[in-house]
């Protein structure tokens, strides 16, 4: 018996739309999977990232008539990595134009805009001091790329005698860098974040939308930033540390140097607490990247908050590990300066 086409073609197609179903849905649940894959895996990128990588408030400690904050991971990771590239590379820039200059005593002008627009400068404050003189130095900034051996000796002459002094690198305001941190530390988004997490002793926390001062710092081998206090600044002090180490070796620890201590809560300012004494200072703490610290430089009443101090560095460049960072002050709503201040200020900051 002849088998019928008609009935055979029927089949045929009937059995191919099973098939072409089958793969189909199959394919359907091949792309759900992968989907879902995808989307559960971003949940867990975005949980680790923000667990990772949002501001916390690590601890506090007390010291004299002020809590200090240590914040980790303050800024975003790509923002502080970005910053800390940038800065390395402002001070490659610095010692390949040092080193173009070697032997030429015009050479470098600090003035020139390539100088100003990509290196750091050598920062001190020794204007007005002379060996021997016997008077305290003016406090004016000097900040540029001249007379470095000269004015690095002076500063350190001076912390032998125990007078307020520095030697580091800063960058110079017109940096573009300094100007978008200036930015960001300004910006609502950061002072509302640090007001978040100071809230529980400070719930009425108004960081306002000026800072007092801010500058970009690295600190050389042998650079350091003698006791002071900084109650000619803002009401609050930020320093933000910004460290690169090489991608072999210990983190940076008290025997590189660079620590920055903090005063003791029982000293005061007589000869039985001095800053040499074994017990004027009680915390002390080794440079970390993105970590910040926050503290309070001037209280009501007058009252001036702790002192503190940056011991001299001791590893050099070659070794991988830089102490870069940032330093600057929010000033509050009751934030005023007499024009006492408002000068002293502004010798600090080398600006008419």
């Amino acid at each position: 018996m002849a088998k019928n086409p008609r009935k055979n073609s029927r089949k045929s197609k009937g059995k191919d739309s099973t098939i072409n179903s089958s793969s189909f849905y199959s394919n359907l649940w091949w792309w759900l999977r992968v989907c879902l894959a995808a989307v559960v895996s971003k949940l867990v990128a975005d949980y680790y990232f923000v667990q990772r990588s949002q501001p916390t408030l690590n601890r506090q400690f007390q010291s004299y008539h002020s809590d200090v904050y240590v914040i980790d991971d303050f800024l975003p990771t790509e923002v502080a990595l970005d910053w800390r590239r940038r800065m390395l590379e402002a001070w490659e820039n610095t010692q390949e134009l040092l080193t173009d200059c070697e032997g030429d005593s015009s050479c470098p002008n600090t003035n020139n805009e390539n100088s100003n627009n990509r290196t750091f400068h050598f920062a001190t404050n020794n204007d007005g001091f002379q060996q021997g003189d016997g008077r305290v130095p003016n406090n004016a900034k000097v900040r540029s790329l001249e007379q470095l051996p000269q004015r690095n000796h002076t500063a350190h002459q001076m912390r032998q005698r125990q007078l307020f002094a520095y030697a580091k690198w800063e960058l110079p305001p017109t940096h573009a860098l300094v100007q978008e941190m200036e930015d960001y530390m300004r910006s609502n988004t950061t002072r509302h974040t640090v007001a978040r997490l100071l809230s529980d002793k400070h719930p009425q926390l108004d960081l306002q939308p000026q800072l007092a001062d801010l500058f970009v710092t690295y600190y050389n081998q042998g650079d350091f930033l003698t006791t002071h206090n900084d109650n000619v600044c803002g009401t609050w002090a930020f320093v933000v540390s910004l460290t690169q180490e090489p991608d072999e070796g210990p983190s940076w620890n008290n025997d590189m140097g660079g620590t920055l201590r903090f005063q003791c809560p029982h000293t005061s300012a007589n000869r039985y607490h001095h800053p040499s004494s074994p017990n004027y200072w009680c915390e002390s703490l080794v440079p970390k990247f993105n970590t910040a610290l926050l503290f309070n430089t001037r209280l009501p009443g007058g009252v001036m908050g702790p002192n503190h101090e940056v011991l001299p560095v001791h590893v050099p460049p070659s070794s991988g590990y830089f102490r870069f960072g940032l330093t600057g002050w929010y000033m509050d709503a009751q934030d005023v300066m007499d024009e006492t201040a408002k000068a002293e200020l502004n010798k600090m900051r080398s600006r008419d």
